[in-house]
Parts: structure tokens; C-alpha cells; sequence
């Protein structure tokens, strides 16, 4: 199962005692697993405004080019605020992503 890095801005996260920062990390991977029941928490790392997750993610069969291939999978939620954000921005966002991380060279 391949690893996946999540990058979580959270202002301050550095700045939380240890007790905190488990708590902010476990809270964290509770909402991750509510969703993804399939992936696993490896490591939480914090700095002065970012928190970042390690996760495993299971490889699953999907279909490319007609064929039924093993490929590593990852489930994309952006949440938007209608009010600051149109949802549609949103969404040409993560279908930019996906393009970005199904093609790295599509970057350069």
C-alpha cells in the first residue's frame, strides 16, 4: 500500500503542548477513518502552521483504457465556504489536482 502526505494549515499548531498536538493529531485521523475506513495513520509531524499526516492507502481494481488494472487510490474532499469561494472554483481545483497527480510531468 502506497504512502500519502496530507498537509493541513492549522495557524499556531506549533505552538500546542504535547497533550494538545495528540489530540489535534487523533482528532484529525478519527475524521479521516470515519471517511476512509481503509486507510491507516502512520506519523503526524507539526510545524509553526502546518500540520502533516502520514497515510497508508489501500491499492485498489479500477478500470483504465478498458482494462482492469491494480492502481493505487486516494479520495479527494476539498470543502469550500460558498461565501469566500464559488464551488465550482473548487472543483476545477481538484480536478487540476488529480490531472497534477495522475501526471507529475503535466507540472513541468
Amino acid at each position: 500500500m502506497p504512502d500519502f502526505l496530507i498537509e493541513r494549515v492549522m495557524p499556531g499548531v506549533g505552538a500546542l503542548d504535547v497533550d494538545d498536538l495528540k489530540a489535534t493529531s487523533r482528532l484529525s485521523w478519527a475524521l479521516m477513518k470515519e471517511q476512509f475506513p481503509a486507510i491507516e495513520w502512520l506519523q503526524s509531524y507539526a510545524t509553526d502552521d502546518t500540520l502533516y499526516c502520514i497515510y497508508r492507502a489501500p491499492d485498489e481494481a479500477v478500470v483504465r483504457d478498458g482494462q482492469v488494472v491494480i492502481r493505487p487510490i486516494v479520495n479527494l474532499v476539498l470543502t469550500c465556504d460558498h461565501r469566500a469561494i464559488d464551488g465550482a472554483d473548487g472543483a476545477t481545483f481538484l480536478q487540476t489536482l488529480v490531472s497534477l497527480v495522475e501526471r507529475p510531468a503535466l507540472a513541468l
